[in-house]
């Protein structure tokens, strides 16, 4: 199993793990984790450790990991769209978390964008939209991804039950059990994430469409 970050979300995550069904013993290695990523990694397996002899606990946790980071970089992606739409008049709605001011999101360069000129000013403000565009469509396609990898963590799920001996049949049974049905919470909110990023973009790109409006309007008046 294999995540990585594509340029957008913090993670690039190896993981390979043997099943031996009948004595029930599970080796995994992980590669590729940064220190902070390991040390999360062995505190849920700690705290996860009478489910540990499933083979699918460490891909699970390691599901988990990118629905919650999806989920985050979702909520920053907003905040920034909302932080333009705000610099431009263009709504009122308040920032759900606060990861940046709209103030601290147009720094440039040249100081604050208070001092530019509409041309420059309009022309940093379109570059802003086309970033939150082009990171709602890379975080989209990590979302379809995620949902392809729960779906098939699903199936897994049966076929390891399918190959288990009979005398481990009944805890892998118990534990594929729970584990399901926290599949289906990320599956769930896996979803979720990728339809609020769609309607993320649309929104961007109404924000697009306005500003270029604007300065085309601008530039017919002078």
């Amino acid at each position: 199993m294999r995540m990585h970050s594509r340029g957008v979300i913090e993670i690039d995550i190896s993981v390979s793990v043997s099943y031996e069904p009948k004595t029930g013993a599970v080796n995994a290695f992980l590669h590729g984790c940064t220190k902070k990523r390991q040390d999360q990694v062995a505190r849920l397996i700690g705290e996860l450790r009478t489910l540990a002899g499933h083979p699918l606990l460490l891909p699970f946790i390691l599901l988990e990991m990118k629905v919650d980071l999806l989920h985050t970089h979702e909520v920053e992606i907003w905040n920034e769209l909302v932080a333009i739409e705000k610099r431009t008049g263009h709504t009122d709605l308040p920032v759900v978390e606060q990861s940046s001011t709209s103030e601290q999101l147009f720094q440039s360069d040249q100081g604050d964008t208070r001092e530019l000129i509409d041309e420059e000013l309009f022309g940093l403000i379109t570059k802003k939209v086309l970033g939150v565009i082009q990171l709602t469509t890379h975080a989209e396609s990590h979302a379809r991804s995620l949902l392809l990898s729960l779906q098939e963590a699903k199936k897994s799920l049966a076929l390891v039950e399918a190959l288990t001996k009979k005398e481990n049949r009944d805890y892998i049974t118990r534990v594929g059990s729970m584990l399901s049905e926290k599949l289906d919470l990320h599956f769930h909110r896996a979803q979720v994430i990728l339809n609020d990023l769609q309607f993320i973009e649309k929104r961007a790109q109404a924000q697009q469409t306005a500003v270029g409006s604007y300065e085309m309007t601008t530039c017919i008046l002078l």
